[in-house]
C-alpha cells in the first residue's frame, strides 16, 4: 500500500466463463484482422476498443511524413462472429461525426474457424445505413445483425484489402487533413495518488500537503481543457467545412464563445490564471521542504525508522476504525441529539536513546480527558465525527489521516533536530 494512502487490499478477483469467452473471441478477431492488414498496410497502433480505433493503419508506400502530402491514413474497427447467427453493435460515435460517415472509418468481420473463415467488410457509409437501437442508458448503437451482415461479405482476402486501398488512395490531401487535424479534446481522469509514491510519504510541510496541490493544480487546469472544448470544436469546422454557410456559423460561434470577451472595444481571449500561479508558487515551495526532509531521512539512515513509525500508526488506525467509523449521536437536555465531539487520541511510543518506535495506542476519548505525553511519547488527539454529517464516513478516515500527520510532524522533528517542524498544512482532501 502506497504512504498516505486509505483503504483495504484488494480483494481476490474470479472470472466467469462467458467473460473469458468473449475476451478469447475479441482477441481472435483482431489477431486475424492485424495479419490480414499487414499483408498490404503499415499498422501504425492499436488501441482496446477505444473511440472504435481498433488499428490505425497506412498505406504502404515510399513517402515520409514530412511530405507534402501526409500519409493516408485509415480508422479499422475488428469484430468476431462466432457463428453466422451472432451480431454486432457498433456505437454511433464510432463511424459518424456530427451526421456525416467518416470515409477513412472501417469495419472488418471475421466469421468462423481455422478453414471455414469468411471476411466482411463495411464502410462508414455501410454502417451509416443499419438500423440505430438504443441501450438502457440511451446510448445508441448500429445494429448489425447476421442477416445484414452477409451483404457485404468480401470475395477474397484481395478484394477486401483492394476496395479499403482505393479508397484511401481516392482521398485528396484536404480531405486526409482533414482526419489528421480533427479535435478531440482529451477528458483526463486523474486521482489524488496518482503521484510517485515519494511524494505521498506523509512528511509535514508548512507548504502544503503535496498531493491536494497537485489535484487542485490538475483540477484547475483541466477545467482549461473543458473551457476550450467549444472553441477548438467550432475553429476545426471552420478549418475543415467545405459549405460557405457552414464556415460562417462556426466562425459566428467562435465569437460567441464565453473565452471571447470586448475589453475596451477590442476583442480578446481570455483565461485567468492567478489562482493557479499561487498553487504552482505553494507547489514549488513544497516540494523544495519535502525534498530536503526525505533526502534527510535517506542520507540519515532515518528512512526505515519513520516509515516504521508511519506503519504502526496507519495499522492502529485502521483498527482503531473498525469499531468507531460510525458516529455517536447523544441526547441533549432538550431531546434533541447531536454528533458527539469525542477525540480519536493516538499514543506513540518510542525508545528514548535510538528513538525507535515502539508501540502506538489509539482510542476514544471524551473531550478534555485527553492524557499527558511521557518523555518517551507522543500523544495527539482530533475530534473524529466533526464533518461526518456532511461528508459521509470519509470525513473520519480525513481526520485520522491529520492525525497521522500531526504525529509524524513531531516525530519527524525529533529525528531531524535541525528541521523547524513549525505551522505544517494539513491534508484537505482524502486519498483514495
Amino acid at each position: 500500500m502506497l504512504p498516505g494512502t486509505i483503504g483495504a487490499p484488494l480483494q481476490g478477483v474470479f472470472f466467469v466463463d462467458t467473460w473469458q469467452a468473449a475476451v478469447g473471441n475479441g482477441v481472435l478477431g483482431e489477431a486475424r484482422v492485424r495479419a490480414l492488414l499487414l499483408e498490404r498496410f503499415d499498422v501504425l497502433t492499436r488501441s482496446v476498443d477505444i473511440d472504435g480505433a481498433d488499428f490505425l493503419i497506412q498505406l504502404r508506400d515510399s513517402g515520409r511524413f514530412s511530405d507534402l502530402v501526409a500519409p493516408r491514413l485509415g480508422i479499422i474497427q475488428a469484430k468476431f462472429a462466432e457463428s453466422p447467427a451472432t451480431g454486432h453493435d457498433l456505437p454511433v460515435d464510432y463511424a459518424v461525426v456530427e451526421g456525416v460517415p467518416i470515409k477513412e472509418f472501417f469495419v472488418i468481420v471475421t466469421e468462423g474457424r481455422e478453414d471455414d473463415i469468411k471476411y466482411f467488410l463495411l464502410s462508414a457509409a455501410d454502417v451509416f445505413d443499419l438500423p440505430i437501437k438504443k441501450n438502457a442508458k440511451g446510448k445508441e448503437f448500429y445494429s448489425l445483425t447476421s442477416a445484414v451482415r452477409n451483404k457485404y461479405e468480401a470475395a477474397g482476402k484481395t478484394a477486401l484489402l483492394d476496395r479499403i486501398q482505393n479508397d484511401l488512395v481516392a482521398r485528396t490531401a484536404e480531405q486526409n487533413d482533414k482526419l489528421l487535424n480533427t479535435v478531440r479534446v482529451p477528458n483526463f481522469e486523474f486521482l489524488r495518488r496518482s503521484i510517485e509514491s515519494k511524494w505521498l510519504y506523509p512528511i509535514a510541510n508548512e507548504h502544503g500537503y503535496i498531493p491536494d496541490l497537485i489535484y487542485q493544480l490538475r483540477t484547475k487546469f483541466r477545467s482549461h481543457i473543458f473551457a476550450f472544448d467549444d472553441f477548438l470544436a467550432n475553429t476545426s469546422k471552420l478549418l475543415t467545412a467545405e459549405d460557405a454557410e457552414v464556415c460562417l456559423q462556426a466562425a459566428e460561434l467562435v465569437f460567441q464563445d464565453t473565452l471571447i470577451q470586448d475589453i475596451g472595444g477590442n476583442l480578446s481571449m481570455i483565461r485567468t490564471l492567478d489562482s493557479e500561479a499561487a498553487i504552482v508558487d505553494d507547489l514549488r515551495a513544497a516540494i523544495s521542504t519535502h525534498k530536503r526532509r526525505f533526502d534527510a531521512l535517506v542520507n540519515r539512515n532515518q528512512k526505515d525508522r519513520f516509515l516504521g513509525a508511519y506503519e504502526k500508526i496507519y495499522n492502529s488506525h485502521q483498527l482503531f476504525m473498525e469499531k468507531h467509523l460510525a458516529p455517536i449521536f447523544e441526547r441533549l437536555e432538550n431531546g434533541t441529539y447531536q454528533v458527539s465531539k469525542a477525540l480519536a487520541q493516538t499514543t506513540f511510543t518510542f525508545d528514548l536513546n535510538t528513538n525507535d518506535p515502539i508501540s502506538v495506542v489509539t482510542e476514544l476519548v471524551a473531550p478534555g480527558c485527553e492524557v499527558a505525553a511521557e518523555p518517551n511519547q507522543i500523544v495527539r488527539a482530533r475530534e473524529l465525527w466533526r464533518h461526518n454529517i456532511t461528508d459521509g464516513d470519509a470525513a473520519t478516515w480525513r481526520e485520522l489521516h491529520r492525525l497521522q500527520i500531526e504525529v509524524l510532524a513531531e516525530y519527524i522533528q525529533l529525528l531531524l533536530s535541525d528541521e523547524n517542524v513549525k505551522e505544517f498544512k494539513l491534508p484537505f482532501y482524502l486519498i483514495e
